[in-house]
């Protein structure tokens, strides 16, 4: 019986914590392969201009510039840091990279996973069906292993804006430094991350209740720091090139063709019809993959719905027990609020109802939503993980 006290225990602790996430990345690996031998190469959800866009620095020496009419380079407006990455591809592997720069998505997002269990270690503690949760939520979500089968800056950018959300997270002064340097490199993933600064300030201004005033500015000042020496050029260019500093006009130009709410307000639905649509089409899209316009029945949907209802009651319960993580889980719930207030404006021009646009803050939603059950029983969050293995399984028939 001693041998599981003491130090014995604890070497058991850690090699079943262990065995389980190896478990979750050995699944979440299976699934990506089987979802990628699904889905032709330069077939997944903008795959094709996401390559061209590589190519482009391959064969013009410099970045892309998007033009109207876009003639399928229509990717060539997004930061460049994911391409730049993945440039090494081409050169090492030739004609075959593109399998190759699947396989890279895959490596980032399963990163955005573990980075999610790093930042769940520090907001539940000792608590290991939690953060072990959220990663599984993560790396389990049947979207979210749609765009790892494809080549995206989805991948990088939700890497970053977890790494983000670990180091604000953290208490010291270089925590908010990282936190800064991971912010910028998520922006010039993909602009939405933007989002980051105004819900890591915010937080900041909330710590003034806890910490001294000059403490607070310092790290402000290191968090602001290296987003803004990093990231000004790119805004710059955007200002020079297009004559913004986000590239939107030429954006509308790009994709005037699109779908517009005008589109439904012209055939009769109502302005609240058409929000309605969007809301259903982006929660449904949220849980299983929109390759296709196609989904599964109902009840899964309702199912998934009730328990966002038990997480929303749960949030509550947990903001009004938990006073000392109260800052912490305001952070992450201002990061899933802000970028769905940019999703919302977003269809106010386009429709583009997926829940894939809400992924960048994927980690931060899996942190409240596993969290926020938890606060109930221990058990809810296995059930979660259950019902996407679930999901995972009847969601392939979305993708032939």
């Amino acid at each position: 019986m001693k041998l599981f006290k003491g130090k014995g225990k604890e070497w058991l602790d850690k090699w079943s914590e262990g065995s389980a996430l190896t478990l979750i990345f050995a699944l979440y690996f299976v699934f990506v392969a089987w979802y990628s031998s699904l889905i032709p190469v330069g077939k997944g959800i903008d795959e094709e201009a996401h390559f061209l866009y590589v190519e482009d620095i391959k064969y013009k020496g410099s970045l892309p510039q998007l033009e109207v009419p876009h003639k399928g380079h229509y990717e060539s407006h997004q930061p460049p840091l994911f391409y730049l990455l993945s440039l090494p591809l081409p050169y090492l592997f030739g004609n075959g990279w593109r399998i190759w720069g699947r396989g890279f998505s895959a490596l980032l997002i399963g990163l955005g996973g573990f980075f999610c269990y790093l930042a769940g270690k520090r907001m539940f503690g000792k608590r290991r069906v939690l953060y072990l949760g959220s990663a599984a939520y993560v790396l389990f979500l049947p979207g979210n292993i749609t765009i790892a089968a494809g080549f995206t800056n989805d991948s990088l950018a939700q890497a970053l804006f977890t790494l983000s959300l670990f180091f604000m997270l953290g208490k010291k002064k270089r925590d908010w430094l990282w936190a800064g340097l991971a912010t910028a490199g998520a922006i010039l993933a993909k602009l939405n991350c933007f989002v980051l600064l105004p819900a890591g300030l915010l937080g900041l201004f909330l710590s003034l209740q806890k910490e001294d005033e000059k403490v607070v500015g310092e790290k402000v000042v290191y968090f602001l720091l290296p987003i803004v020496l990093l990231t000004s050029w790119w805004f710059i260019r955007n200002k020079i090139l297009y004559g913004d500093f986000l590239g939107w006009q030429v954006f509308q130009e790009a994709f005037a063709s699109s779908p517009h709410p005008s589109y439904f307000l012209e055939r009769g639905i109502s302005w609240g019809g058409y929000w309605g649509l969007v809301l259903l089409t982006c929660f449904r899209s949220f849980w299983t993959p929109l390759l296709r316009v196609r989904f599964l029945p109902w009840s899964y949907y309702v199912i998934a719905g009730i328990l966002l209802c038990l997480s929303l009651l749960g949030l509550i319960k947990w903001v009004k027990e938990e006073k000392e993580k109260r800052i912490e889980i305001l952070i992450l719930l201002f990061n899933v609020f802000l970028l769905f207030l940019l999703f919302i404006r977003f269809n106010l021009y386009f429709f583009e109802a997926q829940g894939r646009y809400l992924y960048p803050a994927l980690g931060a939603f899996s942190l409240l939503f596993v969290g926020s059950l938890g606060r109930f029983h221990w058990s809810l969050p296995l059930v979660i993980i259950v019902f996407l293995l679930l999901l995972v399984f009847l969601s392939h028939s979305l993708l032939l």
